[in-house]
């Protein structure tokens, strides 16, 4: 149904050709499109039935979250064109949301493992803590390691460091010469397939990486999630993020030079300081951390329309989960059932709750509008998830309401059950 094409890891991943046009042709090619215009009762019947056929014909093994999503869509512009489906077409149309529902569960628990992209601001280290609370496990909880995976080099970065030294007078030396969370490249990019095997055989099932897709380093069309494992993304508003991030590193900055921070700060804190001095996270960071390194190492203002273009298809095709900070009932009904997590409770992040440090400000710019302007392609990014997660939850939310005898919902578990299923549905793996 679309065009893809095989890496030398076994994973396959979109093509370069991969672009709006081509979720265009899948809709129109699985009826969607043509669902969506449609009013007549037996037209949208036997649209269905197509569908139906076209669904079936999926590999197993993967939820194809692009495919719920534009057969979601579909359905949703006739309900707002046409109005409700007939009695006829809404018996099909529950089947067939309900098939691809399960086709999600099923392939999470033949993955086994979860891969969540964990954008920096964005709520991660929350759902890392979340995450131990639900029975997962990996290579360490601590709040200073994030649910990373040392051997993947998936570690955050942030600070441009040829700006970061210019700001250092010629000679002078700082504690912080050599500032943390530098933006440089990995060192030895592990594959999708070697992560998930490494995974396993430590009896992990979780892992986060704070840093951007795999397989851009070169040519950002080829960045892509680990569609081996049950791939998960939570996205905040860019403005929101950005003024986050401001605080978080006005207050690191604090932190690891003391009273040489000033010198990095000759002339205050305005937003184009910021802007150079954190190049990625001012400018788009959700746009970079989808595309891979090369877009993620772009200078400030280096990410385009087509980069943008990029992210909205990986976006859509290639995370399985979609979590929204802002919305807190479609996060809870996400955990539950895109994850199968029992425990749903969010609580905020100690350092977002960190006010001003005494005697001094938080280091947000006197000019916010700058920064806004320049995440202008991360708000339409941010947006488009949002719709994309609202999608997801029709088809939970049809689930939640036809549920199957056999289903108790994940928070209704008793504490064995949900030692039983630690991790949701990656912890009920059945070999066959």
């Amino acid at each position: 149904m679309m065009d893809r094409v095989p890496q030398a890891d076994g994973n396959w991943i979109p093509s370069s050709g991969t672009t709006y046009s081509s979720l265009a042709s899948l809709a129109a090619a699985s009826g969607s499109a043509a669902l969506a215009a449609e009013s007549r009762p037996e037209r949208v019947v036997a649209l269905l039935g197509e569908l139906h056929v076209e669904v079936q014909r999926l590999p197993p093994g993967t939820s194809w979250p692009a495919v719920r999503r534009v057969i979601t869509a579909g359905l949703a512009l006739h309900r707002l064109r046409a109005g409700p489906l007939a009695a006829a077409g809404e018996l099909m149309a529950v089947q067939l949301l309900l098939r691809l529902y399960l086709a999600h569960r099923t392939a999470a628990k033949a993955k086994r493992v979860v891969e969540f992209a964990h954008v920096s601001k964005s709520g991660g280290t929350t759902m890392c803590q979340l995450a131990e609370r639900n029975g997962c496990r990996t290579e360490s909880f601590a709040l200073s390691r994030n649910c990373l995976v040392s051997k993947f080099d998936d570690r955050p970065r942030y600070i441009n460091y040829a700006y970061h030294r210019t700001q250092r007078p010629r000679g002078a030396r700082t504690r912080c010469d050599r500032p943390p969370k530098t933006i440089d490249r990995r060192r030895n990019e592990v594959s999708c397939r070697r992560r998930r095997k490494i995974m396993l055989q430590h009896g992990h099932n979780l892992y986060m990486n704070e840093y951007t897709a795999l397989g851009g380093a070169e040519d950002p069309s080829l960045a892509h999630a680990c569609g081996n494992m049950l791939t998960v993304l939570q996205i905040r508003h860019p403005y929101a993020r950005v003024m986050s991030h401001v605080k978080h590193m006005w207050h690191a900055y604090s932190v690891h030079c003391r009273d040489d921070k000033r010198l990095y700060f000759p002339h205050g804190h305005n937003a184009t300081h910021w802007s150079l001095l954190l190049s990625a996270p001012m400018d788009n960071y959700l746009v970079r951390s989808l595309a891979g390194e090369a877009v993620f190492g772009l200078p400030s203002g280096g990410v385009t329309e087509e980069h943008l273009g990029l992210a909205r298809v990986l976006l859509m095709q290639q995370y399985d989960v979609l979590l929204v900070l802002e919305d807190p009932s479609l996060t809870h009904a996400a955990l539950s059932y895109g994850l199968g997590w029992a425990e749903q409770q969010l609580h905020v992040n100690s350092a977002q709750a960190r006010g001003p440090e005494p005697g001094s400000d938080d280091g947000l710019p006197q000019d916010p509008e700058v920064l806004y302007g320049l995440n202008r392609l991360d708000l339409e990014l941010y947006g488009f998830g949002v719709a994309m997660a609202q999608l997801d939850a029709v088809v939970r939310a049809l689930h939640r309401r036809t549920l199957l005898k056999e289903s108790v919902p994940p928070a209704a578990l008793t504490p064995r059950q949900r030692n039983t299923l630690a991790c949701g549905f990656v912890g009920q793996y059945e070999p066959s």
